[in-house]
């Protein structure tokens, strides 16, 4: 993304679906784009495998693409054993954990920007354990509220 598509002021990408971000966006690394990586090694081709002028210089940065991303993650997913991963999955954990924390699925919408509550609303996974807790809480507090009613006091007077 370059960084013409940000929004210093707002600190948001110029795009009606962006999210805002938490603090103002760091520039110096590049002066046109916002995600870059740093070049391990110098590499030579044209795209192929013909390899010819240099196109890619130890040490200097160079932009994040998409499918930079997607094949360094398949590397990384791969030499550690994990099966049956999609990239998309670190969305759905992000999602989750957002609304454990919060407990607001309005949040959830607006930080995944998604323009309707229900497709935020598969992020609210219920574990069987938060079931009984919550079940043994409400019978906690029914209990209590029965020793504590209005009509025990009325039998007492």
């Amino acid at each position: 993304m370059p960084w013409s598509a940000v929004s210093p002021s707002r600190c948001q990408k110029s795009r009606p679906h962006a999210a805002p971000c938490p603090q103002p966006p760091l520039r110096g690394h590049h002066s046109e784009w916002v995600f870059t990586y740093q070049a391990k090694r110098t590499r030579k081709y044209d795209g192929g495998n013909q390899y010819i002028g240099t196109t890619r210089e130890r040490g200097k940065r160079y932009p994040l693409t998409y499918r930079g991303v997607k094949s360094q993650s398949k590397r990384i997913r791969r030499a550690s054993g994990v099966v049956d991963f999609r990239f998309h999955d670190i969305r759905h954990d992000v999602g989750t954990r957002l609304l454990r924390k919060t407990g607001n699925l309005k949040t959830v919408q607006k930080a995944l920007n998604h323009a309707d509550l229900k497709s935020a609303a598969r992020y609210a996974h219920v574990l069987d354990e938060e079931v009984a807790a919550d079940m043994e809480a409400l019978q906690n507090q029914t209990i209590g509220s029965r020793t504590n009613s209005r009509t025990d006091k009325l039998k007492t007077r």
